[in-house]
């Protein structure tokens, strides 16, 4: 039996010193879920977390340690990379990244109930879409993370800025579905805002319904305070998340495009313009969505970023540290949804195409070819980029060169002109796409001697033809360095490796 189903017999429920305390699960510690869910637990809040294995084996190992200016401490958590094998929780609080939405959900299926609450911290305006549609009937309390954070390495986490939390509750009447909201008609002004600068909202068109969550959002509110982080009650928590959402589609790919920090982005009044434009956009998705924000957002997110001038962001420290962004899920969101709603974002669009040609390496497979090794700069060539190098290069009929073949080709010389090499480069070896098989050939062979057929009949070249590109040297005697299936282009110093039997070497 496992020991979930040992403590079902209890409840979900823990008691201690005859107080019943809410029981809660943090998915994932990161920057967000490092940092709450080691306050909730260092404040004796019964809170498990959810890790993957190398998270997972730090936390055994080590514990979970947060090192803030005012103080460090380290926590050791109940921890599992199974549910199931966690205490039944009233309260999940989901603290990854958007684009693994899916994949926990579906990992967390085996637990989920009605008498189960979500409670998401993810940048973004459609995590509760998406959890309508991936776990139907569950209840979502829709949440906001305004806290500057990263994760230095596994289970360390360092604490530079903020640390507040909003939270609301999307229902048919837009108002917060609990009944004891004794402060929900008041929230802070801004997505920075100190606690205490409050205002009241005005009322917004109805939500999509989505089942009222029975745990009251007062006791989440006490919860995150009785650990030390500032919470309030949004009566209008989409509102709020877009506010937040035009700060992040702004500062998040901005520091990634400038290579520095927010302060930059301020200090420069052509980058001014830049970051209206981009607001503006996502204001006009909003409204279609039915959100208005405020006229004057673009100003107040240049306000709101005075007091954390100074910070990189999650989107630059994915970056600096080989992880995905989240480019898809902030300016993407604003592309997407505007092209279905007939609204033109074409700054967000500039920004999102910018972004992934900065942070995600070239899509590699079959129809790719990589030229790589000694090089500054690695390529990538898909049959259409081949096509497009210079005219000069083309051998739009490979059977004048060979009479036994046909097909369309390049020159490889184009594509050791199209790389850099690094100094001491001189050789290039074609290695097929199974590995099985590698010719290395001097540079001035390759050169004058090497063509790649990329195309036949006007088709790119197929399996079965030894595509998708094939090497053939003509003038070297016996095809010495006919390779089929061609999917990479090494530059290296002296020979590289070559599997071709003595007697076929050039």
């Amino acid at each position: 039996m496992r020991r979930q189903e040992r403590l079902r017999h209890d409840g979900a429920r823990v008691h201690a010193g005859g107080e019943e305390r809410m029981n809660l699960m943090m998915v994932g510690a990161g920057a967000v879920g490092g940092f709450y869910g080691a306050r909730l637990v260092k404040a004796g809040v019964p809170c498990s977390f959810l890790l993957r294995s190398q998270t997972l084996a730090a936390v055994r190992q080590k514990g979970l340690s947060v090192h803030s200016v005012d103080q460090s401490f380290t926590v050791h958590p109940t921890a599992s990379g199974d549910p199931r094998d966690l205490p039944p929780p009233e309260l999940i609080i989901l603290s990854i990244k958007r684009y693994d939405l899916d994949e926990v959900i579906a990992q967390l299926q085996p637990i989920l109930g009605p008498q189960t609450t979500l409670l998401t911290l993810q940048n973004g305006v459609d995590t509760e879409a998406r959890i309508r549609e991936l776990a139907p009937g569950i209840p979502v309390i829709s949440g906001v993370a305004y806290i500057y954070s990263r994760v230095a390495e596994p289970a360390v986490i360092e604490h530079y800025k903020k640390g507040a939390v909003a939270i609301g509750c999307l229902s048919l009447s837009g108002k917060v579905e609990s009944a004891q909201q004794e402060d929900a008609t008041v929230e802070a002004r801004g997505p920075f805002a100190k606690l205490g600068e409050l205002r009241r909202q005005p009322a917004r068109p109805p939500a999509p319904a989505q089942p009222t969550p029975s745990i009251d959002l007062q006791a989440v509110k006490a919860l995150f305070e009785g650990a030390g982080i500032p919470c309030q009650v949004s009566t209008d928590i989409m509102r709020t998340k877009w506010e937040k959402m035009c700060w992040n589609v702004v500062f998040n790919p901005l520091t990634v495009l400038i290579n520095d920090r927010v302060s930059k982005a301020l200090s420069h009044p052509e980058m001014r313009a830049m970051i209206r434009l981009i607001i503006e956009e996502a204001v006009l998705v909003a409204r279609a969505e039915g959100v208005d924000l405020d006229p004057d957002i673009a100003d107040k997110v240049i306000q709101w970023s005075q007091e954390i001038r100074d910070i990189h962001t999650s989107m630059f420290d994915d970056w600096k540290a080989g992880r995905r962004t989240e480019i898809d899920y902030l300016n993407g969101y604003l592309v997407r949804r505007g092209l279905a709603l007939g609204i033109r974002t074409p700054v967000n669009e500039a920004v999102c195409a910018l972004i992934k040609t900065i942070t995600e390496p070239a899509p590699i497979g079959p129809v790719l070819l990589r030229i790589d090794g000694q090089v500054i700069q690695p390529l990538a060539f898909d049959v259409e980029a081949l096509a497009r190098l210079p005219a000069t290069e083309q051998i739009p009929d490979v059977s004048v060169e060979v009479a036994e073949m046909n097909g369309q080709a390049i020159r490889v010389r184009a594509l050791l002109n199209a790389a850099t090499a690094k100094i001491g480069a001189d050789h290039v070896t074609f290695h097929s796409s199974d590995g099985q098989y590698a010719a290395s050939l001097h540079f001035n062979e390759a050169a004058e001697s090497g063509i790649l057929i990329y195309k036949r009949d006007g088709r790119p070249l197929s399996k079965e033809e030894g595509g998708p590109f094939r090497l053939i040297t003509p003038g070297l005697g016996d095809w010495c360095a006919n390779v089929k299936g061609v999917a990479r282009i090494e530059f290296t110093v002296g020979p590289g490796k070559d599997t071709r039997p003595a007697d076929k070497q050039c």
